[in-house]
């Protein structure tokens, strides 16, 4: 006979300076990932290895330790002393979100944001923002509908925002290719004069680091199934 489950629920109360420590640990918890993500983007062997290697392969290069004191990309140019279990929780996001992009056969990078909500992405005037019974003028944060008032074209505002995303990326790519200097500087991430020698960091081999140190994490291994070769060089755009 399967056991009744009880569900017991609470409300959360708490001070109001409270909820500003919230919204700050949130934006830097995105912040640190970003980071990450930016990390292997640079540097993508990281993807050939399990997840332990690569947990353990980003922290020997991004956290200082005493037998580690100087890491080539220091997680400290974003914020100082931030706790291991907080910073490993954002290197698996990242590092999530970059395995699954890749066994997808996609593209990933970081694209700047800027405007992205406000340009028609069939002629990239200026758009009008609204919502459903709303006047169809100006610009209104947060509202789901767009119209183009030069070209007419009409859509939900987060579609036509992420095809500019889209056609952003594609640009870039298609004008020349990056090199690893100029990745560094779209991320935002430093690397150090024996890196760009290398063109890499040296993640050939790792080991189980000290409980206090490095890679102290336990998971299970979790390799790419997808050749570098097969993966597609281009995303396709949904246009109209």
């Amino acid at each position: 006979m399967a056991k009744a489950t009880k569900t017991v629920q609470h409300a959360l109360s708490y001070q109001p300076q409270h909820a500003v420590w919230f919204a700050a640990t949130h934006t830097l918890y995105n912040r640190v990932v970003a980071f990450y993500f930016a990390v292997i983007n640079a540097h993508e062997g990281f993807l050939e290895l399990s997840n332990k290697e690569a947990l353990t392969a980003l922290e020997q290069l991004t956290h200082a330790t005493t037998d580690h004191p100087t890491p080539i990309l220091p997680l400290t140019e974003i914020a100082d002393n931030i706790p291991a279990l907080f910073r490993r929780a954002a290197i698996h996001a990242a590092l999530g979100s970059a395995y699954k992009a890749w066994n997808a056969g996609m593209i990933t990078s970081r694209v700047n944001p800027r405007n992205t909500s406000r340009e028609c992405a069939r002629c990239h005037a200026p758009i009008i923002r609204y919502a459903q019974g709303m006047p169809q003028e100006g610009y209104t944060v947060g509202v789901p509908l767009m119209v183009c008032p030069s070209c007419g074209k009409r859509d939900n505002a987060d579609r036509n925002a992420s095809i500019v995303i889209g056609q952003r990326l594609m640009s870039r790519y298609q004008e020349k290719p990056h090199t690893l200097q100029e990745d560094r500087k779209l991320s935002g991430t430093r690397i150090t004069q024996d890196a760009e020698k290398q063109q890499r960091p040296s993640i050939a081999v790792v080991g189980q680091g000290d409980p206090c140190g490095h890679g102290t994490a336990h998971e299970n291994a979790c390799r790419m199934d997808t050749a570098f070769s097969s993966i597609p060089t281009q995303l396709r755009l949904f246009t109209e």
